[in-house]
């Protein structure tokens, strides 16, 4: 899945390579990949339309019975718990806000990729911030307050557009600061481009980035 779909955010709408073609690396490095059905044909979530009729044609490739009306079905309900997913975020996301502003507490905005969810590539991080008495909260929360904007930077991610946002939004938010995520397998999340991009967008605060490897985690 070589695109996300458009949040409005940036110059275009890239999936991150890392992502977007597992299934591919899968397919080449694993050799007990082909005693098995690993379905890696591409397709276009962006594309709402015709999505269901792209993807009810590929999976009769691998299985019988799966009508049109069923993959259109499963489609909308898909796309609905996508939105509804971020909706819950940014509701759970503005009580922390809301009860961080009455305690007076700081507030780390902590960015990165979706995977950074996962507790053995973050190692827990989040909680080791949190030890610190701040509240916490992820760039999805408050990525969506702002409209497309000058960058500085060709903004062709998703997952940057959306940090960049984050960066852009907070600048103007007196205890609200950005800590991000970086990962070995995201080089291009280290790269001068993407550094440029939120350092011109936070305007002179900040930005602490914790590189996450497979050993204890170390700043950088």
């Amino acid at each position: 899945m070589s695109y996300n779909l458009d949040e409005k955010l940036g110059d275009n709408h890239y999936n991150c390579p890392v992502v977007a073609y597992y299934p591919e690396v899968i397919a080449a490095n694993v050799g007990d990949a082909a005693k098995i059905t690993l379905i890696h044909d591409y397709l276009g979530l962006h594309r709402k339309r015709d999505f269901p009729v792209k993807a009810h044609a590929m999976l009769n490739q691998y299985f019988d019975g799966i009508t049109l009306k069923e993959v259109k079905k499963a489609a909308k309900a898909a796309y609905e718990e996508y939105y509804g997913y971020f909706e819950k975020v940014r509701a759970r996301g503005e009580e922390i806000l809301e009860t961080a502003e009455k305690q007076g507490r700081e507030i780390i905005v902590l960015a990165g990729r979706p995977y950074h969810v996962d507790p053995e590539i973050n190692h827990g991080i989040d909680k080791l911030i949190a030890s610190y008495g701040v509240a916490i909260i992820s760039e999805d929360v408050i990525s969506s307050r702002v409209k497309k904007f000058h960058t500085g930077v060709l903004n062709q991610w998703t997952y940057h557009s959306r940090l960049y946002a984050a960066a852009h939004y907070l600048k103007d938010q007196p205890h609200m600061n950005l800590v991000q995520l970086v990962s070995l397998d995201a080089a291009w999340t280290r790269s001068p481009p993407t550094r440029f991009g939120i350092s011109w967008n936070l305007r002179g605060k900040s930005t602490p980035r914790l590189k996450l490897t497979r050993s204890p985690i170390w700043a950088r």
